[in-house]
């Protein structure tokens, strides 16, 4: 109520989808200025901060629902209309990319996916975190170093066909070890004939460090005695 009483006031429209385009950057810039800065260096204390995990949700969830939609439906495209869907995500926060999941899915024949999610945090306690769905797919609060490294696990041998890393890669890459885990233990993990790796690659100064830790893993994938189809 607030911020359409503002837009009134300011622009002299009562919806945002009426703002025209010489003042929407400055409607972008305000709304901005409401939530922490998620890209500076105490990023990590959106973990345990119910109010800070809100402020994110709100920020970014509709825009990386889109994104990750996108990102199934394209991956659909490659894949053969019997093909299993097993979708192993790392890094996979408050599943948010589940819900593109989803939708992805309604604009096919399929009815049946699997999800298998796992990340640093447990997004599933929600007198911190907020997590989509915690009652469907699988979620594992553990690092991926830990988890690549388990002996006699039953998920010892991963069996999806879907790895993705929903804006987490940067973040692993960063991190050293647990990237070095991904590249060296990842791929001969693997047990499907068929594996579709995706992940986020950041424009900007970013782009060419993103792209060469996807080539490695690649590059990997290949070495384990996979063979490339297609980007």
């Amino acid at each position: 109520e607030n911020i359409d009483r503002w837009i009134e006031t300011q622009f002299g429209v009562r919806d945002v989808s009426e703002i025209n385009r010489e003042n929407i950057y400055e409607v972008i810039n305000r709304f901005n200025a409401l939530f922490p800065d998620f890209n500076n260096s105490d990023y990590g204390k959106i973990y345990g901060n119910s109010a800070r995990t809100s402020a994110y949700l709100l920020k970014y969830g509709y825009a990386y629902t889109y994104l990750y939609k996108s990102v199934y439906s394209r991956l659909f495209d490659l894949m053969d209309a019997d093909e299993k869907i097993d979708v192993l995500s790392i890094g996979c926060g408050s599943k948010i990319d589940m819900i593109g999941l989803k939708l992805a899915l309604l604009d096919t024949n399929r009815e049946n996916a699997s999800y298998y999610g796992i990340d640093l945090n447990d997004w599933t306690d929600h007198n911190t975190n907020f997590c989509m769905f915690p009652d469907q797919g699988c979620f594992d609060a553990v690092n991926i170093v830990e988890f690549l490294g388990r002996e006699n696990d039953r998920y010892n041998s991963v069996n999806s066909n879907i790895i993705i890393f929903p804006y987490s890669m940067s973040e692993l890459v960063d991190a050293g070890t647990p990237w070095d885990s991904v590249l060296n233990h990842l791929p001969e993990r693997l047990v499907s004939e068929k594996v579709y790796i995706a992940t986020n690659i950041r424009d900007g100064d970013n782009e060419a460090r993103d792209e060469g830790a996807f080539s490695d893993l690649v590059n990997k994938m290949i070495e384990a005695g996979y063979q490339q189809d297609g980007a």
